[in-house]
Protein backbone atom coordinates (compact mmCIF):
# COMPACT_ATOMS: atom_id res chain seq x y z
CA UNK A 1 0.00 0.00 0.00
CA UNK A 2 1.19 3.47 -0.94
CA UNK A 3 2.29 5.43 1.67
CA UNK A 4 3.00 9.18 2.94
CA UNK A 5 5.09 9.98 6.26
CA UNK A 6 5.55 13.50 7.57
CA UNK A 7 6.62 15.82 9.66
CA UNK A 8 3.40 17.69 10.58
CA UNK A 9 3.85 20.78 12.08
CA UNK A 10 7.38 20.74 11.59
CA UNK A 11 10.55 18.83 12.44
CA UNK A 12 11.71 18.87 16.20
CA UNK A 13 15.11 19.81 17.50
CA UNK A 14 15.11 16.27 19.28
CA UNK A 15 14.80 12.77 17.54
CA UNK A 16 11.53 12.80 16.25
CA UNK A 17 10.67 9.03 14.73
CA UNK A 18 8.96 10.01 11.21
CA UNK A 19 8.26 6.08 9.95
CA UNK A 20 8.60 3.11 12.44
CA UNK A 21 8.45 -0.56 10.50
CA UNK A 22 6.01 -2.33 12.54
CA UNK A 23 6.06 -6.37 12.94
CA UNK A 24 4.95 -8.17 9.81
CA UNK A 25 5.61 -5.01 7.83
CA UNK A 26 8.33 -4.55 5.26
CA UNK A 27 8.66 -0.69 4.47
CA UNK A 28 10.72 0.34 1.01
CA UNK A 29 10.97 4.17 0.74
CA UNK A 30 11.11 5.39 -2.74
CA UNK A 31 11.45 9.09 -2.26
CA UNK A 32 11.97 12.61 0.38
CA UNK A 33 11.51 15.91 0.39
CA UNK A 34 12.76 18.05 2.89
CA UNK A 35 12.00 21.99 2.90
CA UNK A 36 12.97 24.83 4.81
CA UNK A 37 10.41 27.58 4.35
CA UNK A 38 11.89 29.57 7.63
CA UNK A 39 13.84 32.84 7.30
CA UNK A 40 16.82 31.08 8.53
CA UNK A 41 19.48 28.02 7.85
CA UNK A 42 19.04 25.16 9.50
CA UNK A 43 20.72 21.70 10.01
CA UNK A 44 18.96 18.61 9.88
CA UNK A 45 20.37 14.96 10.25
CA UNK A 46 18.14 11.96 8.92
CA UNK A 47 18.91 8.29 10.46
CA UNK A 48 17.78 4.67 9.16
CA UNK A 49 18.17 3.18 12.78
CA UNK A 50 17.88 -0.46 12.58
CA UNK A 51 16.02 -2.50 15.46
CA UNK A 52 17.64 -2.21 18.80
CA UNK A 53 20.18 0.53 17.94
CA UNK A 54 20.25 4.05 18.60
CA UNK A 55 20.68 7.34 15.64
CA UNK A 56 23.89 7.81 15.29
CA UNK A 57 26.49 8.54 12.28
CA UNK A 58 26.64 5.05 11.64
CA UNK A 59 23.30 4.80 10.64
CA UNK A 60 22.86 8.75 9.27
CA UNK A 61 21.32 9.40 5.85
CA UNK A 62 21.71 13.01 5.72
CA UNK A 63 23.60 15.23 8.05
CA UNK A 64 23.13 18.41 5.88
CA UNK A 65 21.82 21.76 6.34
CA UNK A 66 18.61 23.49 4.33
CA UNK A 67 19.37 27.09 3.14
CA UNK A 68 16.65 30.03 4.04
CA UNK A 69 13.67 28.51 1.25
CA UNK A 70 15.95 25.70 0.38
CA UNK A 71 14.86 21.99 -0.63
CA UNK A 72 16.34 18.74 -1.14
CA UNK A 73 14.71 15.81 -2.73
CA UNK A 74 15.76 12.22 -2.82
CA UNK A 75 15.00 8.89 -4.42
CA UNK A 76 17.23 6.81 -3.02
CA UNK A 77 15.52 3.74 -2.46
CA UNK A 78 15.37 2.44 1.68
CA UNK A 79 14.45 -0.88 2.59
CA UNK A 80 13.22 -1.23 6.24
CA UNK A 81 12.65 -4.10 8.47
CA UNK A 82 10.43 -4.67 11.01
CA UNK A 83 12.23 -2.57 14.07
CA UNK A 84 13.31 0.20 11.85
CA UNK A 85 12.90 3.56 12.15
CA UNK A 86 13.65 6.81 10.51
CA UNK A 87 14.59 9.49 12.59
CA UNK A 88 15.19 13.42 12.19
CA UNK A 89 16.49 15.64 13.81
CA UNK A 90 16.37 19.77 13.23
CA UNK A 91 18.77 22.42 14.97
CA UNK A 92 15.42 24.94 15.04
CA UNK A 93 11.99 23.42 15.26
CA UNK A 94 8.85 23.66 13.93
CA UNK A 95 10.55 24.59 10.87
CA UNK A 96 11.67 22.03 8.27
CA UNK A 97 8.89 19.69 7.02
CA UNK A 98 10.32 16.17 5.67
CA UNK A 99 7.75 14.31 3.43
CA UNK A 100 8.48 10.48 2.73
CA UNK A 101 6.97 8.63 0.25
CA UNK A 102 6.96 4.52 0.77
CA UNK A 103 5.43 1.73 -0.06
CA UNK A 104 4.53 -0.82 3.06
CA UNK A 105 3.92 -4.27 2.23
CA UNK A 106 2.11 -6.59 5.00
CA UNK A 107 4.36 -9.84 5.45
CA UNK A 108 1.98 -11.75 7.05
CA UNK A 109 -0.32 -11.96 3.88
CA UNK A 110 2.72 -12.74 1.74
Amino acid sequence: MKTRFSSEGGLQASNQTLVSCKAGQRIQINSMYMCNPHSSTIAIEVYHVPDGADPGLGHALYDTTLAIGGTTTTDAVIYMNPGDRIVAIAATADHVIITIYAEVTDTRRE
